[in-house]
């Protein structure tokens, strides 16, 4: 057992170390605290726990839980799955992918890397679902990301290739062209 210093938190991180070829899997945990997670560069399983936590995921194909608390997710690289919890949590598809759950809460949900389109054909995006709550989705990337609000009073802001799942769901849509790069840096950014 380690204990990383997260300011006054700590976060417990039980590390187990899974061998696939040369792949290393992690498995990090964290306090009933306000903790700071980062994850490895393989493929991790983070549970933040209670508390309002802030997980950076980073490289790997990883599952995140943000558990009870206002948390604040990021999937980084890799093929990601992230579950908000309860509480209004903020929610980054990064780079790969992903596929998101905001749960109960009125949580914020983006899907913007657009790394992961690779040529004019490969358009595929992420998956965000809202769950119950006020949610909102922020998917301009010019990708197909699939937007499965939820109940609750649901805002999406999308462009014109992202798929509502269910749109009588989805109470209030905006649609636009895909942001530009130098509007990436304003309103579409992933604050690391």
């Amino acid at each position: 057992m380690l204990k990383v210093g997260a300011g006054r938190a700590a976060a417990a991180v039980l590390m187990t170390l899974a061998v696939a070829g040369t792949a290393q899997a992690a498995q990090i945990g964290g306090t009933a605290g306000d903790d700071r997670i980062r994850g490895t560069m393989r493929a991790d399983v983070i549970d933040g726990s209670a508390g309002n936590d802030q997980i950076n995921a980073r490289r790997g194909k990883d599952t995140v839980t943000g558990g009870d608390g206002n948390d604040l997710l990021r999937g980084g690289w890799g093929a990601d799955r992230q579950f908000g919890g309860a509480g209004n949590d903020t929610i980054y598809a990064g780079v790969g992918r992903d596929e998101s759950w905001g749960e109960d809460g009125d949580d914020t949900l983006w899907a913007l890397a657009r790394a992961d389109v690779r040529g004019k054909q490969d358009t595929q995006g992420d998956v965000l679902h809202g769950g119950n709550g006020n949610d909102t989705f922020r998917t301009r990337d010019g990708e197909a990301d699939t937007i499965d609000c939820g109940p609750g009073v649901d805002t999406v802001y999308a462009d014109f290739k992202d798929v509502l799942a269910n749109p009588a769901e989805c109470e209030v849509v905006n649609r636009a062209r895909r942001v530009k790069k130098a509007d990436d840096q304003r309103e579409n950014a992933d604050p690391r």
